[in-house]
């Protein structure tokens, strides 16, 4: 059983489909943060030019699933077409080329060789053309869809490692079970049996 059917818990049931389980998906609704994920194919973070240590592996996966996800036959509108970082000055840029690895391509664009219009007042723009975006909600539902999981309505108010509590219904009696329920994200087993299955 997977907890949440955002990003997370969505490509946690689709991997675990393809490895043999059967998969039950528990999820409100409430997931709108993943309807625009866009460090998963941005991985140069806020003003700090920050680049998580795995954020090249994940960009190469996010696509590399994309595709799969588009040859079976699950439509994900995406482009990858770079992404345009404006900087704002001479200091700003110097914290983002000590912070890029030296294997993430990119370049540096004077404002007026944007190949986009920009506002007023940037004085660079880091070109990243392996960046790109992807339709989250697309992409969550193409992962449930391709996993073959079943997906129960209702919000889990509370779990432990032998039940997961729906409010305002019975409890669910997972085996096993993984949570994608935002921050308060927890795993159960973490070598999942052949089935996952709920009684709900």
């Amino acid at each position: 059983m997977v907890v949440g059917a955002g990003i997370a818990g969505a490509s946690a049931a689709y991997f675990l489909a393809r490895g043999g389980a059967a998969v039950t998906v528990v999820d409100a609704g409430a997931h709108t943060a993943s309807h625009v994920p866009s460090a998963l194919v941005n991985p140069v973070r806020g003003q700090s030019g920050g680049v998580d240590a795995r954020a090249l592996a994940g960009m190469a996966f996010t696509w590399a699933l994309v595709r799969e996800l588009e040859g079976q036959g699950w439509p994900v509108p995406h482009g990858q077409a770079g992404v345009l970082r404006p900087v704002p000055d001479e200091r700003a840029r110097a914290r983002f080329e000590r912070n890029l690895p030296p294997d993430l391509a990119h370049r540096w664009l004077r404002p007026e060789e944007s190949p986009e219009p920009l506002a007023p007042g940037w004085a660079h723009v880091l070109s990243l053309p392996q960046g790109g975006w992807v339709d989250g909600q697309a992409l969550t539902g193409a992962l449930l869809r391709a996993s073959g999981a079943r997906v129960v309505r209702g919000r889990a108010v509370a779990w432990t490692r032998h039940e997961v509590q729906l409010l305002d219904a019975a409890p669910c009696t997972p085996t096993p079970w993984w949570s994608a329920a935002g921050r308060w994200a927890r795993t159960g087993p973490a070598r999942p049996p052949p089935t996952a299955w709920a009684r709900c």
